[in-house]
């Protein structure tokens, strides 16, 4: 018999470890070849951080409604000073079709559409993750509290995207049905999405809420003084009352700072933001903020949302900014001004909303303005 007519049983054992191998290549470069390249991408649905609108598989980037800027702009800037659970409910949105860029692209999964009603001046939106309870309860236990509003006039509302597991979705219906301040949007929750928070709040206050004066808009780590901001907005005439930016460059790839603020030029063109708000707190007065859900691309904002929502589109409105950098506290020490209670800076930015002297500090702003104990 030949001695080739018997089986190499060793190169046998290598081809078997290797036709496997040889066949996820070829797969592979079908699978790339079509086109389908989401398990690379940032837009990935099994990322849970995708860009604005991987829910609706757009591809692309649709940049009308970014504006450029001209020289004829009518922006007056003052300072404040001298003025393993079933998730298949959660691919809903990947099969909902693609909209007019014009019209909101997005479904309330829960919402208050009755919480203007009984007369509010400031619409205070923050925006929290949906697991983020804690954060809730403790700003409802302070600013957030309805015992106040005969004070303030001021409603607090939470803006949440879609919740990653079902046991969330649940808990955040219970909290929705308890509190009623709870807004929830169905596309996911992420950086790149805040810019889709901001669109979301426009159109509400638009939608639900357009006899407010005041859209107020503030992280979880602004510590808000509610009675000075009420005060203090009722002596101004301007459109925004904020920290302003001016001339901040816009960050793009390579430049020195972080990778969740680069922006390509094919979204934004310009070597520096017209002046905007900075995104911890910011203060538009409501027929300027429907103004500018009405200019806004409702499909692809630039992910920069305070500079693209406050700056951007706002640049040729002739608007008035008031700058609070002077009335805004930045802890940068472990200690508050004394005269924080009265009023002298409207928010603390960066604080600790658990910390100790966090309810001993809302305890004395409130019996200072009440007298309440």
């Amino acid at each position: 018999m030949p001695f080739n007519a018997f089986p190499n049983w060793s190169r046998r054992l290598r081809l078997s470890r290797v036709l496997p191998l040889v066949f996820i290549a070829v797969c592979l470069g079908f699978y790339l070849a079509d086109g389908t390249t989401k398990i690379f991408s940032r837009t990935s649905y099994s990322t849970k951080v995708p860009l604005q609108c991987a829910a609706y598989g757009i591809k692309g980037r649709d940049i009308e409604g970014i504006k450029e800027l001209n020289t004829t702009n009518r922006i007056t800037i003052l300072d404040s000073e001298s003025k393993t659970e079933d998730t298949s409910w959660l691919n809903e949105t990947e099969r909902t079709p693609v909209r007019d860029h014009q019209q909101f692209p997005f479904k309330y999964s829960l919402n208050e559409p009755d919480a203007c009603a009984g007369g509010v001046d400031i619409i205070n939106f923050i925006f929290v993750a949906p697991d983020d309870r804690l954060t809730r309860l403790h700003i409802r236990n302070k600013w957030g509290n309805a015992t106040f509003f005969p004070y303030t006039h001021m409603k607090t509302m939470y803006v949440i995207a879609s919740a990653d597991s079902e046991a969330t979705q649940k808990y955040l219906q219970r909290e929705s049905d308890s509190f009623h301040d709870i807004i929830q949007l169905d596309f996911f929750d992420s950086y790149e999405n805040l810019t889709l928070k901001t669109l979301a709040i426009l159109h509400w206050t638009k939608t639900f809420c357009p006899n407010a004066k005041w859209v107020f808009k503030s992280d979880t780590d602004v510590f808000v003084n509610s009675f000075a901001v009420a005060k203090y907005l009722r002596q101004t005439a301007s459109d925004f009352v904020c920290s302003v930016c001016k001339r901040c460059p816009v960050c793009r790839k390579g430049m020195d700072c972080l990778e969740k603020w680069w922006v390509p030029e094919q979204d934004y063109a310009n070597e520096y933001y017209p002046p905007y708000c900075h995104g911890s707190a910011y203060i538009i007065r409501t027929d300027t903020a429907i103004k500018i859900y009405e200019r806004a691309n409702k499909t692809h904002p630039l992910v920069i949302e305070d500079a693209y929502f406050t700056g951007v589109l706002a640049y040729d409105m002739d608007v008035t900014y008031t700058d609070l950098s002077r009335k805004l506290f930045i802890r940068t020490t472990s200690r508050l001004p004394r005269d924080f209670v009265q009023g002298s800076s409207l928010m603390a930015l960066h604080i600790d909303t658990f910390s100790r002297r966090s309810p001993k500090l809302w305890r004395l702003i409130v019996e200072y303005n009440t007298g309440l104990h």
